[in-house]
């Protein structure tokens, strides 16, 4: 068996890597459309997942 610690850091980076890929798409949208509600939200949701992938660097400085 997996000690926990190692089982948690494999679902943290998988967790990075889908948010990052939501990232990769929000810039893909904001770039290509022209509809400004689908603009609005893709910029909503960048802000957000860039907040969220941020997050743990902030608090692991702090420590």
């Amino acid at each position: 068996m997996q000690p926990e610690h190692s089982n948690n850091k494999v679902s943290s980076t998988l967790l990075r890597l889908i948010l990052f890929g939501f990232l990769l798409v929000n810039i893909y949208v904001m770039a290509t459309t022209k509809s400004n509600i689908a603009l609005g939200l893709a910029g909503l949701s960048f802000v957000l997942i860039s907040g969220l992938l941020l997050v743990p660097l902030i608090t692991e400085s702090r420590k």
